[in-house]
């Protein structure tokens, strides 16, 4: 059985996993998109241009965190993958998605396996959390988009520290040395989620809120405060670490948060606590989803008077109201003391526990010595009157009790072929001290195949059963061959041992856990720390009792040795509705506080990869509540106590039995009618009744009645009964003799099904359990089912959003006008379609008219099309709205000096060469940006023959030039410049100096090789400079034109015509190399190939005389005097005083006008 249920939420994992992965498989396909650019396509760290040790000092964009345009943001471990994905494969999109998916599919194992931690028993809700996460459309922006691996790394690192510091919890409750190996492992993986994204920070203070939640529900453990205060230490260190690294002087733009430079308190108020109502509802309803939520996408507000003020107070009380109510219950549940009736506590009690404890760590120590895995427990004094007194010796050997059998006792047992763990000598200590949270508890801890199809009880004796749920003590006592026997000095555990030849002994050595109703999943991998094998019992007493000490202590049929499925801190056994509703909105809250703008300004105000880790705790959530309504309905799987004690403390009292107000009330129905898991199938049938105490009694079908004994919140359950032996179906049969309650709300039950159960002293009369019928619950599978579906088609529909950048930026319009169509424009305006991107630039501007990058993206549209003057408007309008924009400086006088302004042109690139950086985001690019300007003035400087004054601006660029920006170009220019002042010295060492710089810098060789060619002494090492060039550069028109130029200057005629005409063919577009090339094939006197270049020339530049011109007189020379005189006479009206064309045109003898 046990195997069974491992296996099966191993396929749960599998399952969701898989569905993870199948859902985002069509994001492989997927380019760079958005930021992807400008953090991995342009990141230093990525491009390997610097060490490996440099990230550790640089922003996730890869600028300096000293610098002042730093973004300040520190995920040195997401950039490490980046680079790893780089040297594996380069740039090409499909690793880095791959990695982004697998990413995704481990968090969502992840997921499940906190969920079974997490949530009450059942499958259902782990089941349902899981494959809710991994289709929850939220996600895409995180998986589909690469620079969202931050957030997913930042989550799997994130709940592996929780993960650890639940197993951390548990071994600390056994006593286990690994848990300090658990408590590091989670500050270290908190520290790692938080070098990679920011909002991880929260992991460890969600680690505490654990440990104080498991507290509060009652397990008890006098370590806790020492693991807390450890987590506390942790995170003041791992804060004030991050803390002291620089932070960006200028945040973020008004752009990005317009909220936050609002002058108004009220508007940035109100605004802020609506904003996380937004991102709820994302969470609930991802039907529009955007890029970016910038500018206006989230209206201000200003006034109470709007309903969405009135939203979000309706959603902080139903928050508020969710929490006070699961805090309170926990509360109760602690502090409502729950005793066996007449038990007392005698003042020496606890120190004898601890003497106690102590012998049994001692003789655990020594066990593990041996091979064998003995779990440690605490250890309650019971009841003198309950159990009486035995005495000091082995109830069996009448040896005195010691940590080990005498010969004596050993030789007892085996003559009469009894289990050891019956002797109270000491063999077994750790299993004779009891302390049980539950009935059911005690039944996960012996018995690993309850709930099987079949159980039986000794047809010699009867059972009589005492249990309590007050984590104090329990006692069973098994009327055999032995029973009654005390073993150990007033601390008793009778075993039970199996009926000699019972077939259902070899099965269930422990007959009374039928009468517990253990689910059958209570030893499932999802319930402990770990399985073990129960060995075979056989036919024999000995055996059977052998089987079930082996059992107990762990030993498995092979040999080895596993931990024992004990109810520990990680088992959801011991999580209540409350609990878990406490978990799943810390882990949906407290990742999302750092980004709310409630603590701190951030520059964004809704941004949908954020919601990754908080959509961990939305998950949970729905799983909760969803799992509840299905295994409830008959799921069978659950703790028949942990179920009536909790909606007992829910509904009925609180301390000292004082009625809860109706929220207590409300939230009790709601759990005894959603969360029904943890109602065992048996107590849901027809005709059932609760108890007083909550504990559930029903008619079977054979008559029988079964009692589940449980506790009420304030009084005891039920203590004696009677075993039967079990009916067909595989269920216990019990027969009901009495059932006694005590405290305030208890009661009492008469052996007859049909009587209904009566409240006791400050009780309230017992209630009928309706049924949760199938239909119901296919009801509750198929909205679940219809859910998962919508995600799943949001997503895939997503990903397609997120496969591109036009896609991207055209399914964000309805939501963020302004930025989608101006990014939209600038796509469209690199893929050439103008039009559309003139359009779309320019409905952009009417939305929000003072965008600088709009109008500086409509102003290199316009430049494209060559229509400066419009342009130049552009560039003025980006430059007003935003002075530091360097680009737009650059831009601006390269359309001047085309419009042929230079004087103008000259002083605004100036300008731009003036502009501090400081404070920019993208600082790299301003720097660039900058030293453009300086090279475009010095090569404006230089076309105008002021070759002194361009020698100064080159000068002063490599002066001024920042630490990423190349220097070959700036090399190569001042060689040029020293050549044309014939200082070849000075020119061939910048020359060389360009070449060191980027070896395979192409102007670079063909500067050399044409300065060289002016040296006759070094023309055969100028041509190999050229032929370099050709092999570095074979498709590059202007290596063929230079290496042309070169053969012509040689007189190799035929060998330059031929390079000549591949530059043209290369660069069809060139007028200046078409024209090379005609003019060569002229020279050949190869007139009807010449003709056709003449005519491109033509095509090209429509307007230019000279083309004209040179096509008319090519065609008369081919006799063709009519289209000749045609082409003079349009060269003509271009230019009417051309002399060559006027004397053309008389040597064909007709007139210039015709």
């Amino acid at each position: 059985m046990v195997q069974r249920n491992k296996s099966s939420m191993d396929y749960v994992s599998l399952g969701c996993c898989t569905l993870a992965f199948v859902l985002y498989i069509n994001t492989l396909s997927a380019g760079f998109v958005y930021d992807d650019r400008r953090a991995i396509l342009g990141n230093p760290d990525v491009l390997g241009t610097g060490s490996w040790s440099q990230m550790l000092h640089n922003d996730f964009w890869g600028t300096p965190l000293v610098d002042s345009g730093s973004h300040g943001s520190y995920r040195p471990l997401c950039v490490a993958s980046f680079k790893l994905n780089y040297l594996l494969d380069g740039f090409k999109p499909f690793g880095y998605h791959l990695v982004n998916v697998l990413l995704h599919s481990l968090a969502t194992g992840l997921v499940v396996k906190l969920a079974r931690h997490l949530l009450p028993a059942g499958r259902s809700g782990v089941a349902i959390a899981g494959l809710l996460f991994a289709a929850h459309p939220i996600h895409t922006e995180a998986v589909a988009g690469v620079v969202g691996r931050a957030d997913l790394t930042g989550c799997i690192f994130y709940l592996l520290a929780l993960l650890a510091y639940i197993r951390h919890v548990r071994w600390r409750q056994w006593g286990d040395r690994r848990q300090w190996l658990a408590l590091a492992a989670t500050v270290l993986l908190a520290a790692a989620a938080l070098l990679c994204k920011e909002t991880a920070v929260t992991a460890l203070v969600v680690c505490a809120i654990y440990d104080i939640i498991k507290g509060y529900a009652g397990s008890r453990d006098k370590h806790r405060a020492r693991s807390l205060g450890i987590i506390a230490l942790s995170l003041a260190f791992i804060v004030h670490c991050r803390l002291t690294l620089p932070r960006p002087a200028t945040l973020f733009s008004t752009a990005d948060n317009p909220t936050a430079r609002s002058g108004s308190l009220w508007t940035r108020f109100l605004t802020f606590t609506y904003l996380p109502v937004v991102n709820f509802k994302l969470l609930l309803l991802p039907d529009v989803l955007s890029f970016d939520w910038g500018m206006d996408a989230i209206p201000r507000l200003g006034t109470v008077c709007d309903r969405k003020v009135a939203l979000a107070a309706l959603f902080y009380l139903a928050l508020g109201w969710a929490l006070w109510s699961s805090c309170r219950a926990l509360v109760n549940r602690q502090q409502t003391p729950v005793r066996p009736s007449g038990s007392k506590t005698t003042p020496n009690a606890s120190s004898f526990n601890r003497k106690l404890a102590n012998k049994l760590n001692l003789a655990r120590l020594r066990a593990g010595e041996e091979g064998s895995s003995v779990p440690s427990l605490p250890v309650v004094q019971l009841d003198d009157r309950e159990n009486g007194d035995g005495g000091g010796g082995c109830a069996l050997c009448k040896q005195d009790a010691g940590l080990h059998h005498t010969s004596s006792c050993r030789t007892l047992h085996n003559n009469n072929g009894l289990s050891s763990i019956m002797c109270g000598c000491g063999y077994a200590p750790e299993y004779k001290y009891l302390s049980l949270a539950a009935p059911s508890q005690l039944a996960s801890y012996f018995c690993r195949t309850a709930g099987s199809s079949s159980s039986s009880s000794s047809s010699k004796g009867t059972v009589r059963t005492t249990t309590t749920n007050n984590n104090d003590s329990a006692s069973i006592n098994y009327n055999q061959s032995f029973q009654g026997a005390v073993v150990g000095k007033k601390f008793a555990c009778h075993w039970p041992l199996g009926t000699v030849g019972d077939g259902a002994s070899k099965e269930k050595p422990f007959p009374f856990t039928t009468l517990l109703t253990a689910p059958a999943d209570m030893c499932s991998p999802s319930l402990s720390s770990s399985s073990y094998t129960s060995s075979s019992s056989s036919s024999s007493s000995s055996s059977t009792s052998s089987s079930c000490a082996s059992s107990v202590r762990g030993d498995s049929a092979d040999g080895s040795t596993d931990e024992p499925c004990l109810p520990d801190e990680g088992s959801s056994l011991h999580n209540s509705p409350a609990a878990a509703l406490l978990m799943s909105v810390a882990l949906l809250a407290l990742p999302f506080l750092p980004a709310s703008n409630l603590l701190f300004y951030v520059g964004f105000v809704v941004a949908e990869r954020i919601l990754y880790l908080p959509s961990v705790g939305y998950c949970l959530l729905v799983g909760l509540g969803a799992g509840a309504l299905i295994d409830g309905g008959g799921g069978g799987r659950s703790s028949p106590v942990s179920g009536s004690s909790i909606s007992g403390k829910l509904s009925s009292y609180g301390r000292g039995g004082r009625r809860n107000g109706p929220p207590a009330r409300w939230l009790g129905t709601f759990v005894r009618k959603c969360l029904s898991a943890l109602v065992p199938p048996g107590d849901r049938s027809v005709g059932g009744a609760v108890c007083s105490d909550g504990a559930a009694v029903r008619d079977d079908a054979s008559g029988s009645i079964h009692r589940t004994a449980s506790d009420n919140g304030s009084g005891v359950s039920g203590r004696y009964g009677k075993f039967q032996r079990t009916n067909g179906m595989g269920a216990p049969s019990v027969s009901v003799q009495a059932v006694s309650g005590g405290g305030g709300g208890g009661g009492s039950v008469s052996g007859k099904a049909s009587r209904p159960a009566t409240a006791g002293r400050g009780g309230r009369a017992g209630r009928s359990t309706k049924p949760f019928g199938p239909r119901r619950r296919q009801l509750v599978l198929v909205c679940v089912g219809l859910l998962l579906i919508a995600y799943s088609a949001k997503t895939v529909r997503r990903n397609r959003d997120w496969a591109d950048e036009e896609s991207l930026f055209r399914s964000a319009v309805a939501v963020n006008p302004p930025k989608a169509l101006g990014n939209l424009g600038s796509v469209l305006s690199a893929q050439g379609r103008y039009q559309e991107a003139k359009e779309a630039l320019k409905a952009a501007l009417n939305h929000r008219p003072n965008m600088a990058d709009v109008h500086y993206n409509l102003g290199i549209l316009l430049q494209n099309q060559q229509d400066y003057n419009e342009a130049v408007e552009s560039f003025r309008k980006a430059i007003r709205f935003r002075p530091s924009l360097a680009l737009a400086y650059l831009n601006l006088g390269t359309s001047l000096i085309a419009l042929g302004r230079c004087q103008e042109a000259a002083s605004v690139l100036r300008e731009g060469t003036k502009l501090d950086g400081a404070g920019l985001r993208d600082r790299a690019a301003h720097e660039n940006a900058r030293i453009s300007a300086l090279l475009q003035l010095g090569n404006l400087y230089a076309d105008q023959g002021k070759l002194q004054r361009a020698l100064a601006i080159y000068r002063e660029a490599l002066h001024t030039l920042p630490e990423r920006y190349p220097p070959q170009g700036i090399y190569h220019r001042l060689g040029d410049i020293f050549a044309r002042l014939n200082q070849w010295s000075e020119a061939e060492r910048f020359q060389r100096a360009a070449l060191e710089a980027q070896p395979d810098h192409i102007a670079a060789h063909l500067s050399y090789g044409t300065m060289l060619a002016r040296n006759s002494s070094r023309t055969s090492e100028a041509e190999q400079w050229f032929r370099r060039a050709l092999r570095l550069a074979p498709n590059d028109a202007s290596v063929h034109h230079h290496y042309a130029e070169f053969l012509s200057s040689q007189r190799r005629t035929e060998e330059a015509f031929q390079y000549r005409v591949k530059a043209a063919e290369l660069a069809p577009e060139d007028y200046a190399l078409v024209m090379a090339a005609a003019s060569s094939l002229r020279l050949l006197d190869r007139k009807l190939e010449a003709e056709r270049w003449y005519r491109q020339a033509v095509k090209l530049r429509p307007q230019e005389a000279r083309a004209h011109t040179n096509l008319g007189a090519i065609l008369h020379l081919l006799g063709r005097t009519q289209e000749a005189a045609n082409s003079y006479r349009e060269a003509l009206r271009l230019q009417p005083d051309d002399l060559t064309t006027l004397s053309n045109l008389a040597k064909l003898g007709v007139p210039a006008i015709s």
